[in-house]
């Protein structure tokens, strides 16, 4: 009677278990070269041409090898003999060359969690790897992980001198076993050696686990950039692969979420974050605040590199909006606190600016008949001819006083938060944010000075990027991240990095006080829609990459010329081309431009071209926050390049009416 076997499952370790947090493993050997100068007895030409030669005496090893594959003492041992090494320098070496290897090794938490998922239901697991490192080793770290148990099987080929990549391997496995090939359930990322090998003998691959294993598009482009310093460059790939196999994903949705993250998200706000702190360190700003909610995902990366730089700095988390502050400065009675109105607002009403202001169009019934308006013009939408008469409406003394009489506890609660919170005269501080156009440092720097408490040399503020404009209260300072590395046009499409900068908790709409106390009022307490589109796998996903790439990056390294050639074709090509399935999950995120967030709509909506047309030629404020994102889900190719050309007609017509009309009285001093 045949022996009845039950299925044992096999995993590949590398890359499937376990993953390294450089781009290529041999790029460890120049982590391990700068610290060989610590072991006595070993030349220094070996130590300055150390990555070559360690290359070269693995593959001569194999060549002399009769096994199908070798251990790392195989390898040292040709090195002794060519260099004349003395023991124990070799075995301080391979030890040497262990430890480098434990430094960047991570788990991929999902094949862990289904490998506990299996052992549950009784499942015999095993482990095979094509792999020159001792086993004990290999054991070690996957014990360390969670994912192997005492008495389980480590196939090592540098062990057994047999290779995956022959198919050897796997008949050693099966005759030892006594196993028929469908009783084995293979999972691996190499294509050859954990694919087409095992099938070819018939054994089973499992591709319910989706681990997406391939080097991604965006890793690649990194790999290929202009960089001069293939060190940096390993160590972002390598943090973008670990982090994104790292975090657990149930869909195809959390997967792309978590893809995008690693490998653009993360690196452009942790290159963004490094900046703002040296900048900020350079001028001897003592405090950096970060506003709210851009700031959430920003404070908690500063943290991470603030650990390593030891810049000294305090970083600190304002809860603040451009609804709160905007709101609040009114007070102050400035031109320039009401120009957001045209930005923010979607409607530009009589109406429904008075009841913003928590003002009603009673109170000012007088002096709107002074300026010519009647009562059937306080719901008609302000165009551009009456936007003269408008203005001069808003900046009435009269209309001033009562506007400031009705917003006075407003301004009152938001002075005193920010003076709670350390925003004072005597505090040498900056704020954080994302940007756009700066309405909500102008807004603060305002109410500060209302109430006697602005720095004299301004408030300086550090951002990702900028928009077409900026505006600056009185001798403030604003530095753009973006603007540095030549990438403003990216930074058109400013929805995308909110999204990135998404935070868990609701909008700051004012402020209460308690006592002594300034709390900040939120409309609600969780940003449900983020949440729901996938916030977690996001904002996990960003702080796994950060921490990976901390441990072995070198800040004193990390400059504008060497990070500029690697961010910038990842960020290109995912603002400007993105995939129709990455536009469908980032263009189906939920966004609001308006100032009290009054409605939420998708920041690339999926349009037929008709739906297009009608929304352009009705004049739509908002027809899509990311028009990449648009077109690519919508397959609008034509149309695409129309819009493109729009763009450009709208640009020149913004710059000429800038330069040679009305507007330019709005703009204010910039320094970048």
């Amino acid at each position: 009677m045949q022996k009845i076997q039950t299925t044992i499952f096999s995993f590949d370790v590398f890359d499937t278990v376990i993953t390294r947090t450089v781009a290529n493993p041999i790029d460890m050997f120049a982590h391990i070269k700068n610290r060989m100068g610590q072991i006595q007895g070993v030349p220094e030409k070996l130590i300055n041409s150390f990555s070559r030669i360690r290359r070269h005496e693995e593959i001569a090893a194999r060549r002399k090898s009769s096994n199908e594959d070798i251990s790392i003492k195989d390898i040292y041992n040709e090195i002794q003999e060519n260099y004349n090494l003395e023991k124990d320098v070799v075995d301080s070496l391979i030890s040497l060359e262990i430890q480098v290897e434990r430094e960047f090794i991570k788990p991929i938490s999902p094949t862990i969690e289904e490998i506990s998922r299996m052992r549950a239901r009784g499942s015999e697991i095993i482990f095979i790897s094509d792999m020159y490192l001792p086993q004990e080793f290999i054991e070690s770290i996957l014990l360390d992980f969670g994912a192997f148990n005492p008495g389980d099987r480590l196939y090592l080929s540098g062990q057994i001198g047999l290779s995956k990549a022959t198919g050897s391997l796997y008949r050693y496995i099966l005759n030892e076993r006594d196993l028929r090939p469908d009783q084995l359930v293979h999972y691996g990322d190499n294509k050859k050696s954990d694919i087409d090998i095992p099938q070819s003998f018939g054994i089973k691959i499992n591709s319910s686990l989706q681990l997406n294993l391939n080097a991604s598009l965006y890793e690649n482009l990194m790999l290929s950039s202009k960089c001069d310093m293939p060190g940096l460059k390993s160590v972002l790939v390598g943090a973008s692969h670990a982090a994104r196999l790292g975090i657990p994903h149930e869909n195809e949705r959390q997967q792309i979420i978590g893809d995008i993250s690693a490998n653009i998200a993360a690196p452009a706000f942790y290159s963004y974050i490094w900046w703002v702190l040296l900048k900020a360190k350079s001028r001897g700003i003592k405090s950096l605040y970060f506003m709210s909610r851009d700031g959430h995902i920003l404070l908690q990366i500063a943290r991470i590199i603030e650990a390593k730089l030891n810049t000294g700095i305090s970083l600190k988390y304002l809860y603040v909006s451009r609804e709160s502050l905007l709101l609040a400065s009114i007070a102050n009675g400035l031109e320039s606190d009401y120009i957001w109105l045209i930005t923010y607002l979607p409607k530009i009403s009589i109406n429904n600016v008075c009841e913003l202001l928590d003002t009603t169009t009673e109170e000012l019934t007088h002096i709107l008949v002074d300026y010519g308006f009647k009562e059937e013009d306080w719901d008609i939408e302000i165009d551009h001819k009456l936007a003269d008469l408008f203005w001069d409406f808003f900046k009435d003394q009269r209309t001033q006083e009562i506007i400031n009489k009705n917003n006075q506890t407003r301004f009152d609660n938001t002075l005193g938060y920010l003076r709670q919170e350390g925003l004072t005269e005597n505090n040498n501080f900056a704020v954080v944010d994302i940007g756009w156009q700066c309405h909500s440092q102008m807004a603060l720097s305002s109410i500060l000075d209302g109430g006697g408490q602005r720095p004299s040399n301004g408030v300086s503020g550090f951002y990702f990027g900028f928009g077409r404009k900026v505006y600056v209260y009185k001798n403030d300072s604003v530095f753009s991240f973006s603007a540095d590395l030549d990438i403003r046009k990216v930074f058109y499409h400013y929805s995308i990095f909110e999204v990135f900068a998404s935070a868990t908790h609701g909008k700051t709409v004012g402020y209460a006080r308690e006592g002594d106390n300034y709390v900040p009022v939120l409309n609600k307490e969780e940003n449900s829609n983020a949440i729901a589109w996938g916030l977690d796998i996001q904002e996990r996903t960003i702080l796994k990459f950060s921490e990976y790439i901390s441990e072995h990056l070198e800040h004193s390294n990390f400059n504008y010329q060497t990070i500029k050639s690697i961010l910038k074709p990842i960020i290109f090509r995912f603002t400007q081309k993105p995939t129709p399935v990455e536009a469908d999950i980032y263009g189906d995120f939920l966004f609001s431009c308006y100032l009290q967030e009054s409605g939420y709509d998708p920041i690339a909506p999926k349009l037929s071209r008709k739906e297009f047309w009608e929304k352009l030629i009705a004049g739509d404020r908002v027809i899509s926050l990311w028009f990449s994102g648009t077109f690519s889900r919508s397959n609008l190719k034509i149309e695409g390049m129309i819009w493109n050309i729009n763009i450009f007609r709208r640009v020149l017509q913004s710059y000429i009416r800038v330069r040679y009309g009305r507007q330019k009285k709005y703009f204010f001093n910039m320094d970048i």
